[in-house]
């Protein structure tokens, strides 16, 4: 949802009535431009007014590379006759998976000793919170939130996975504390272990 759609209607320039010139071949187009927007579905509907040749450019965004697709007049279906519809695949980009595993802290720690204080959660027995929620926020720029899939205490990103940077997560969940922690994606797997701590009452 959100991307820029645009359709470049390659209109002629110039005018037959004009005696003195001879009409522009239409391979020399000034391009007439009608714009619109992706909905949940990715869908954007254009109503715009076909030249011989049209382009349908895709905006460039930070989980796909842009496009740019020839859409011919005789392909275009007359109003009478419906809609237009194209399908356009994007190309991905390199995206960082991501896998939050949200628990309850435990009331005994356990023991760090051989591995310098560290704790390696993903070898200790987990009290997973289901009832947790996860929302990413890139540092970078100002773009809405993610909230991660959540399935049994374990969150992903849907689509594939989130653009490699710093990003915020901020975990919560009924009964514990809220937790906020900045980190790094990297282009593949990216796994994170939270524990929350009870709220106090």
């Amino acid at each position: 949802a959100g991307v820029d759609v645009t359709v470049l209607a390659c209109h002629p320039f110039g005018f037959a009535r004009e005696q003195d010139k001879v009409a522009t071949h239409v391979s020399n187009c000034q391009p007439v431009t009608f714009r619109g927007v992706t909905d949940d579905a990715g869908r954007a509907k254009i109503c715009f007014l076909p030249a011989e040749v049209n382009k349908i450019q895709v905006a460039e965004t930070e989980r796909f590379h842009g496009s740019e697709t020839m859409l011919a007049k005789v392909d275009v279906k007359s109003l009478d006759a419906g809609a237009t519809v194209m399908s356009i695949s994007l190309t991905p980009k390199a995206l960082a998976s991501i896998t939050v595993y949200v628990f309850a802290m435990p009331k005994t720690l356990p023991s760090a000793e051989e591995t310098d204080g560290i704790i390696d959660w993903a070898a200790e027995e987990r009290a997973a919170l289901p009832n947790a929620t996860v929302e990413v926020t890139m540092l970078k720029d100002s773009n809405a939130p993610v909230m991660l899939k959540g399935d049994g205490g374990t969150f992903m990103a849907e689509d594939g996975g989130l653009p490699e940077g710093c990003v915020s997560l901020v975990v919560k969940c009924p009964g514990y504390e809220e937790e906020e922690r900045p980190v790094m994606l990297l282009i593949g797997s990216n796994d994170f272990y939270i524990p929350l701590r009870e709220a106090r009452q």
